[in-house]
């Protein structure tokens, strides 16, 4: 698993135009994999977040990329009146990426990340982030994911209960840098530390035969 992660993160292709638009990004706060709950916990303190951080901009990939998932996210932004494009429309400072294939190569950019599912069923990749170094943030359904746990454990993922929560967990992050770089060290070294895992499995599965 480790090493499925690491290979994904340094081989995703990325075409020119994508990796120009990725540059000229400010840092990214991105909403990984997310569903409705995750948009109902989230998106009404996205605005106020947005207007107390201009130097960040937010990307959002629903884990569902069709038609009735953008629209309902489009709906809600604009309910919420949260100036946005899609992706394929252009840039801008609210994205809602409706392509496959970006997200591995966004985390790249990306200042913090919230990885969805948690508010509802189960948590999914928080893995990729970490590998990169990005603080992770979701929701408190984490049980079913053996990396969320041991990153919760190692202090890099911050698990908590409500949209409000993540939003205050994010705004004291960015007033202490010195923190928020340390965490992302540390994110990183354990992520580093389990490479090579397939090796070390199949060495012993070699011993045992």
């Amino acid at each position: 698993r480790y090493d499925t992660i690491f290979y994904k993160l340094e081989h995703a292709p990325l075409a020119p135009e994508d990796a120009l638009r990725l540059t000229s990004a400010q840092p990214l706060l991105i909403l990984a994999s997310t569903y409705k709950a995750c948009d109902e916990q989230l998106l009404p303190h996205t605005k106020q977040w947005l207007d107390n951080h201009p130097d960040l901009d937010l990307w959002i990939f629903p884990h569902h990329v069709d038609e009735h998932r953008l629209v309902e996210c489009e709906r809600s932004l604009k309910r919420l009146q949260i100036d946005f494009k899609r992706y394929s429309e252009g840039p801008a400072r609210v994205v809602l990426v409706d392509r496959l294939g970006l997200l591995a190569r966004a985390y790249e950019k990306a200042r913090y990340c919230y990885v969805g599912g948690a508010f509802h069923h189960r948590v999914h990749n928080t893995a990729e982030p970490a590998a990169l170094g990005v603080p992770v943030l979701t929701g408190p359904q984490i049980e079913t994911s053996p990396i969320a746990l041991q990153l919760d454990s190692e202090g890099t993922l911050f698990r908590r209960d409500s949209g409000a929560e993540i939003f205050a967990t994010l705004d004291d992050l960015e007033k202490d840098e010195k923190r928020r770089l340390l965490l992302s060290q540390k994110s990183r070294r354990y992520m580093l530390s389990q490479r090579g895992a397939s090796e070390v499995f199949l060495d012993a599965f070699r011993v045992g035969l």
